[in-house]
């Protein structure tokens, strides 16, 4: 891997992006900047995170950085030929290109919402990458999830009552952005998408669940609590006390004495 010099990195990215319109010549002159990037001596899962289903380049993050700067430059005002260029790159089963698939997908206005949810549909697969999957949830959703959320919420709805596990559970990772956004006023629709299906969930998304109740909770404590005491009033399944006892240190005093009590009540009452 040659060191980066950024005067040159520039000059390459910039030779690459001339190959536009053509998305499949920038493909191809793309992998030639990846390849040429390429850091042969990393392994993958030596930095702790878990390995990637997709064979990765690794090549530096300022690389792929300069890459998304100067493509989001020239195709911020060309929605179709970015959304063209996500296809292309989104066929090569390569880490790093659909990472900058991704993020060509979230750059794109979402008056129209039917080209994004298209993608989204077709490429959220629960057997793909979890960190690809949970990137596309985050950042190439990020202008539906922002300009067009009641369109996002009823795909989500739609995964959540399909009766695979696996959809399922992309559904509630696809909730998480909602609720990580710190100025979201969404929470009352994740509540609404979540309290009737709370107790019918299966044992495999607990995990899951947890997480997403654990962002509820530090986003809006009080609120969580409620909702997980009406939780153990609607349902006795064991699979709700224990997200109750496992949220309970994320809770002020009073809410969590209240949901100690409704969690005593529940186990006297099974």
């Amino acid at each position: 891997m040659p060191a980066i010099q950024p005067a040159r990195l520039k000059r390459e990215v910039a030779r690459l992006v001339g190959s536009l319109p053509d998305s499949r010549a920038f493909v191809r002159a793309l992998e030639n900047v990846l390849e040429r990037y390429a850091d042969r001596t990393y392994r993958p899962g030596q930095s702790g995170d878990p390995a990637p289903l997709l064979p990765a380049y690794n090549v530096p993050k300022p690389v792929l950085r300069q890459i998304r700067h100067t493509l989001t430059a020239h195709l911020q005002q060309d929605p179709q030929l970015a959304l063209q260029l996500a296809d292309r790159l989104w066929e090569k089963p390569i880490l790093e290109t659909r990472r900058l698939a991704i993020h060509l997908l979230g750059m794109i206005p979402a008056s129209d919402p039917a080209p994004i949810l298209h993608r989204l549909q077709s490429w959220a697969n629960p057997k793909e990458d979890a960190q690809l999957m949970d990137e596309l949830f985050h950042t190439g959703l990020a202008r539906l999830r922002q300009e067009n959320r009641d369109t996002l919420l009823e795909q989500i709805e739609d995964w959540m009552d399909t009766p695979e596990p696996a959809t399922q559970i992309q559904a509630i990772r696809a909730l998480l952005p909602f609720v990580q956004n710190p100025n979201t006023d969404d929470l009352p629709g994740v509540f609404g998408l979540l309290s009737s299906r709370l107790a019918h969930f299966p044992a495999e998304a607990l995990p899951y669940l947890l997480e997403l109740i654990h962002a509820l909770a530090k986003h809006s404590p009080h609120e969580t609590a409620h909702f997980i005491r009406q939780a153990l009033v609607v349902s006795e399944k064991p699979e709700i006390s224990w997200l109750a006892r496992n949220t309970l240190r994320l809770l002020p005093e009073t809410s969590r004495e209240r949901l100690r009590a409704a969690l005593r009540s529940s186990t006297r009452s099974e």
